[in-house]
């Protein structure tokens, strides 16, 4: 058992056969055998296609944020009572279903491509429907919970395998690119709940419309889903784009594919240092831009996910996800339908549907621009990539620190307050969202981001249950959760400093810690084991830039 756990928690890359690169220069193509594929030669493939089928994918799985939606209707068609309870139980097991299905899925992905995974995806979503459907139609509770398993499990499928292969065609425009669909994603949440709301109802006004949920949901879905899985797949090993790899690594820097096939990716280590080829082969090695991309060393995936950065990591986006949790409190109704929130804030319900509305809109916001601002960072003024998006995400928590321990106070009875609450956790969450997706692709690499990024979806599912089982629908509680929501924001901000994105700290044979280019923590680790080349030369032939701005070599003779 332990030895079959490690060989899957071990990524082996396979490499592609000509035949299939090929077949994937058009973009329909069917794999119906071994090394073989039915092509149709109507369309070339672009690299844009694959943008435009993990869009869709992200915003039909973004559905699962709406669910909550579903949750007093489930309640009142099933039990007869609005306020059963059974129904958070369901929602609880499609969520864990998803986490646990995105952060099991990435060796998977990584070893029988993205076609496999969509399709496995799209099926096991398909599953979820159809028992959906019979549980409804037989008003059978005990099926509702296979199709929770199953519609969480092959929404996780779907956002993983999207998610990781447009991190390998789209280096360049990184955080641009993942901004997009990720608002996508967050905005896929509330059309999904109007969609839902216009079928059965705010609370059990129209709950007998259950039976037609799940099949119109199949039939909405599954088509262009089917499409986007013919779409998906990898790079070749001659794709460069504006001259870099997929990796980010500029073309004259890249080096033989067989060799990483043969040396690392055959044997799980996927991210490789350039710099230890290059000091190996004699080549002259450079301390000046070349980019932070150049730096990785060669690591496992387990090294990765136990890696004292990441820990630090999941951590704060739990912490920094947990607030926006609180605001799905707002949406909940009383036995007429009518919002709780009306009654704690003296609020209409129009003014509830605007908190609500303007809420998706600053989510959206802030997945989009955050991860622009920093390619901006990255592109024009030469930042470490990992440094950039770490800075911003810093800046992010510690403006919700801030702003909510200025706001909470004031926030009984108080709508106006409500208001700018719901402003800062909303773009905090979004903007989070993002700018954590992108951080984990940079320090992990393309090849382990799908693991990576699942588990960071699993700290979206940790804060919204930590928040959920303990709210019992009173003005109390909710006020009691904002402010116990300062400490855990400020708790984000200070488990975020203990994140490291300069590479001499990262990959140092040990434990270090640099501050103001000065180590203050350095504790080695002993031991006799070598790589290839040595020990040494994978610490000392990496160059010593710092966290902060790297000027261009071709450009500038000395690093900022």
């Amino acid at each position: 058992m332990p030895w079959c756990l490690s060989q899957y928690w071990t990524i082996n890359v396979p490499e592609k056969s000509t035949s299939e690169c090929a077949a994937e220069e058009w973009l329909l193509l069917l794999p119906v055998a071994n090394d073989h594929f039915k092509v149709s030669r109507c369309l070339r493939f672009h690299r844009w296609y694959i943008f435009l089928a993990v869009l869709a994918t992200q915003f039909f799985t973004g559905s699962i944020y709406s669910l909550v939606s579903l949750s007093q209707p489930m309640d009142e068609y099933f039990q007869g009572n609005l306020y059963a309870g059974q129904s958070t139980a369901l929602l609880m097991v499609g969520s864990a279903s998803m986490a646990v299905a995105a952060a099991l899925s990435g060796p998977a992905l990584e070893r029988r491509g993205p076609r496999w995974s969509m399709a496995t995806g799209t099926f096991i979503l398909s599953l979820g429907f159809i028992f959906g459907q019979i549980a409804t139609m037989t008003r059978t509770w005990g099926i509702m919970f296979p199709a929770g398993i199953c519609y969480g499990t092959g929404v996780g499928y779907l956002i993983i395998t999207s998610f990781a292969t447009l991190q390998k065609w789209f280096p360049d425009i990184r955080g641009t690119i993942n901004g997009i669909v990720l608002m996508a994603f967050g905005s896929g949440g509330g059309v999904w709940n109007l969609f839902f709301g216009a079928i059965v109802g705010p609370g059990a006004s129209r709950a007998d419309n259950m039976t037609q949920v799940f099949y119109l949901m199949l039939l909405v879905f599954i088509p262009p889903l089917i499409l986007a899985t013919i779409t998906m797949r990898t790079p070749p090993p001659s794709f460069r784009v504006h001259g870099h790899d997929m990796h980010g690594i500029a073309s004259d820097k890249v080096i033989s594919m067989s060799y990483v096939q043969d040396e690392y990716l055959k044997v799980g280590m996927t991210l490789v240092n350039y710099n230890v080829f290059q000091s190996h082969n004699d080549s002259v090695l450079e301390g000046t831009e070349r980019q932070y991309y150049e730096q990785v060393k060669a690591l496992t995936l387990v090294q990765c996910i136990l890696s004292t950065d990441f820990v630090c990591l999941f951590l704060a986006v739990t912490a920094a996800f947990m607030p926006a949790s609180v605001y799905f409190e707002i949406s909940t109704t009383d036995a007429n339908g009518d919002y709780r929130a009306m009654n704690w804030f003296n609020a209409t319900e129009n003014d509830i549907d605007h908190i609500l509305s303007t809420g998706l809109m600053i989510s959206s916001v802030g997945r989009l621009a955050l991860p622009i601002v920093s390619d901006v960072l990255v592109r024009v003024f030469y930042a470490n990539p990992a440094f950039a998006r770490k800075l911003l995400l810093v800046i992010l928590l510690f403006v919700e620190a801030i702003s909510l321990a200025i706001l909470v106070p004031h926030l009984e009875n108080d709508y106006d307050t409500l208001l700018q609450v719901v402003y800062v956790i909303k773009f905090v969450s979004g903007g989070g969202a993002s700018i954590s997706a992108c951080l984990v692709t940079d320090m992990y690499g393309v090849y382990n981001v799908g693991t990576m990024y699942g588990l960071v979806l699993l700290s979206w599912t940790v804060g919204l249950a930590s928040v959920g089982l303990t709210f019992s629908g009173s003005d109390v509680q909710f006020l009691s959760q904002m402010n116990s929501m300062i400490y855990v924001s400020s708790i984000a901000v200070l488990l975020m400093g203990f994140v490291r994105t300069n590479s001499l700290d990262r990959f140092y044979h040990g434990y270090q810690y640099t501050l103001c280019n000065k180590p203050i923590i350095q504790i080695p680790f002993y031991d006799r084991r070598t790589t290839k080349y040595g020990q040494e030369a994978i610490i000392l032939t990496t160059p010593n830039r710092s966290s902060f701005f790297m000027l261009d070599s071709d450009r500038h003779s000395l690093e900022a």
